[in-house]
C-alpha cells in the first residue's frame, strides 16, 4: 500500500462526539468506580460458588450411586468431604442469598444421600435437625422428594432378589412422606414439581407388591395374608418437626403474598410518576413518589428479616422507584442521581432502574427534538453516552447485561435524532418529517 498514491482527501476525518460533550458532573466517577469493585467482588464469589457446586453435586450423586451398590463404606467420605466443602463456600456466602440459591441443588443432593444412608441404616426417615449442614425448608422438602424417588429404584433392585419386607417399608416410608406432604399447600414451583412427581413412586411401589403378590415365591405369601399393615408416620419420622416446618412454609407464603399485593403499590406509584413527570406535573409526579416511598419503608421491616422475600415483586417495584427518582433528577439538574441518595435501593436495583432510565431519557429527548431544542437533546445523548461508557466497565450478570443492551439501542436512537436535526436546522426534511406524500405532476394527471 505504500506504493499507492492517494489525495490527503481519502484519509477519513478523526471522529467527535454527537453534539456538545464538554458537561461536567453527569455520573459520580468515584461511585461507578465503587460499582465496579463491587461487582468484581460479587462476580468472583458467584465463580467460587459455581466451582464448588461443580465439585459438591458429583460428590453427593457418587454417593448415591455406592448406596444402591450397597457399598456402604464409600459413602462416609464422600460426604463428609461434602461436609467440609459446602461448610467452606457456605461461610463466604452467608449474606447473599442469591449466590446461597446456586448451591440449592448441591444441598438437595447430599440431602437425598444422607437420607438413603440413614433410612439403610435405621429403617426410618432422616430429620432436618439431624443433619450436618443447615438446611434451609425448601432443601430438605426436596431432598425428601429426591429420597422418595431413590426409594423407588431400591425397592425395584430389592423385587429381583425377592426381599419383600424391604420392598414394604419402601412403601410404607413413601407414604408416610407423600401423606405429610399432601398437608402443604404448594405454590407453583419446582418444589411443587417434584411433590408431584411423589404419587408415582407411591404407585410404583404399590405396583411392584402387587405383582410379587401374583407370583409363587414364598417370600411373597405375606402380601395375600395381611401380615404388614402399612406402618403409621409417628413411626417413621418426627412428625412434629414436619408439622412446625409447614407452618413455618405457610407463614413465609402468607407474608411473601402481603408483600407481592403491596409491592405492586410500588411500581404502580413509581411508574405514575414518570408519567406525570414526562407531562411536567412534577408535583404530581412528588406525592407518588411519596407514595412509593412509604409502601416501601412499610415493606423493609419483613425484607431484612428474610431476604429471599426482597427478590421479585419487591425488588422490581425498588428498580421503578429509582427510575423516577433518577428521572425527577436529570429534569431537574441534567445529571444522575448517585445511589447514596436512594438508601433503599441496592446496587443491582439502582442499576436496573439506571439502565431503564434511559429508556425515559429517550423519550424526554425526542419531544424536545420536536420543538428543535437542540441543547437539551445533546444533553439527553451526552448522558446516555457517558453511562454507556460507564456500563461496558462493570461485570453484570446475564440479565442485567440484558438490560445494558437496551441501554445500547437507546443510545443509538438519540444519535439518530441528532442526526434528523442537523438535517432539519440546515433546511432539510427528514424521512420522519415528511408526512404528505409528493404531489402528482400535469403529465401524471393527464
Amino acid at each position: 500500500f505504500e506504493s499507492i498514491s492517494r489525495p490527503m482527501s481519502m484519509v477519513p476525518s478523526r471522529p467527535v462526539p454527537y453534539g456538545r460533550s464538554d458537561y461536567e458532573n453527569l455520573v459520580d466517577d468515584a461511585e461507578f468506580q465503587e460499582f465496579q469493585a463491587e461487582l468484581e467482588r460479587l462476580s468472583e464469589k458467584r465463580d467460587e460458588c459455581f466451582k464448588s457446586g461443580n465439585k459438591i453435586r458429583p460428590l453427593a450423586l457418587r454417593a448415591i450411586y455406592h448406596l444402591h451398590r450397597g457399598e456402604l463404606s464409600q459413602v462416609t467420605q464422600l460426604h463428609a468431604d461434602c461436609v467440609t466443602l459446602m461448610t467452606a463456600v457456605m461461610a463466604k456466602v452467608s449474606d447473599n442469598t442469591q449466590l446461597r440459591g446456586i448451591l440449592e441443588h448441591c444441598m438437595e443432593a447430599f440431602i437425598t444421600s444422607s437420607m438413603f444412608l440413614h433410612f439403610l441404616d435405621t429403617g426410618l426417615i432422616l430429620q432436618k435437625s439431624a443433619l450436618p449442614l443447615v438446611a434451609t425448608n425448601t432443601e430438605y422438602l426436596s431432598g425428601l422428594c429426591g429420597f422418595a424417588k431413590e426409594l423407588e429404584r431400591y425397592a425395584a433392585a430389592r423385587a429381583t432378589h425377592r426381599d419383600v419386607l424391604s420392598v414394604i417399608l419402601c412403601r410404607d416410608v413413601v407414604e408416610v412422606i407423600n401423606s405429610q406432604m399432601m398437608q402443604f399447600d404448594f405454590r407453583n414451583s419446582p418444589l411443587r414439581r417434584k411433590y408431584d412427581g411423589l404419587k408415582y413412586a407411591v404407585k410404583r411401589l404399590q405396583d411392584i407388591l402387587y405383582e410379587l403378590s401374583l407370583t409363587d415365591f414364598e417370600e411373597a405369601k405375606c402380601l395375600t395374608t395381611g401380615q404388614h399393615t402399612p406402618q403409621e408416620a409417628s413411626t417413621l419420622m418426627d412428625v412434629a418437626e414436619m408439622e412446625q416446618i409447614r407452618m413455618q412454609v405457610e407463614e413465609y407464603d402468607a407474608t411473601r403474598d402481603a408483600i407481592i399485593k403491596r409491592s405492586r403499590d410500588i411500581t404502580k406509584c413509581s411508574k405514575n410518576a414518570i408519567y406525570c413527570l414526562h407531562r411536567d406535573d412534577s408535583k404530581k409526579a412528588e406525592v407518588q413518589l411519596s407514595e412509593a416511598k412509604t409502601a416501601a419503608e412499610e415493606l423493609m421491616p419483613h425484607i431484612l428479616a428474610d431476604r429471599t422475600l426482597r427478590f421479585g415483586s419487591f425488588e422490581g417495584g425498588l428498580e421503578e422507584y429509582a427510575e423516577a427518582l433518577i428521572f425527577q433528577n436529570f429534569l431537574k439538574s441534567g445529571t444522575i442521581m448517585p445511589k447514596k441518595q436512594i438508601p433503599l435501593v441496592e446496587l443491582t436495583e439502582y442499576i436496573g432502574g439506571l439502565v431503564d432510565f434511559t429508556g425515559e431519557v429517550g423519550r424526554y429527548a425526542v419531544a424536545k427534538a420536536t420543538r428543535r431544542e437542540i441543547q437539551a437533546v445533546e444533553r439527553c445523548h451526552a448522558v446516555l453516552d457517558r453511562l454507556s461508557g460507564e456500563m461496558l466497565l462493570l461485570r453484570v450478570n446475564s440479565q442485567m447485561a440484558k438490560k445494558a443492551e437496551a441501554l445500547a439501542t437507546n443510545l443509538r436512537k438519540l444519535e439518530i435524532v441528532l442526526y434528523e436535526l442537523s438535517l432539519a436546522t440546515a433546511g432539510k426534511r427528514t424521512k420522519s418529517e415528511s408526512t404528505e406524500p409528493p404531489s402528482a405532476s400535469k403529465e401524471d394527471m393527464e
